[in-house]
């Protein structure tokens, strides 16, 4: 089986819209995430996109493996959270 040496994700940028919609999903309204001003202030040049949201988009990019190589990669992975 041929293993890609790359994949890329396509997606549109994430701007204004697509963070306050997934603020008020997961009702994370910290304004990094929202205020432009705020972000700069804290030393970044625009709104900070979430961390989950920027792991849905990972998680998309994983799915595009070939499957044979997805199960391989995570047949070892825990099914239930671990208890710590």
């Amino acid at each position: 089986m041929n293993v890609p040496a790359t994949l890329t994700l396509r997606s549109a940028p994430v701007g204004p819209v697509q963070l306050a919609l997934f603020a008020a999903a997961s009702g994370d309204h910290n304004p990094l995430h929202l205020d432009p001003e705020v972000a700069r202030k804290a030393g970044f040049e625009r709104p900070v996109v979430h961390g989950m949201l920027t792991m849905a988009l990972a998680g998309r990019l994983l799915r595009m493996l070939p499957r044979p190589i997805y199960d391989r990669a995570f047949a070892n992975a825990p099914r239930k959270p671990r208890a710590p």
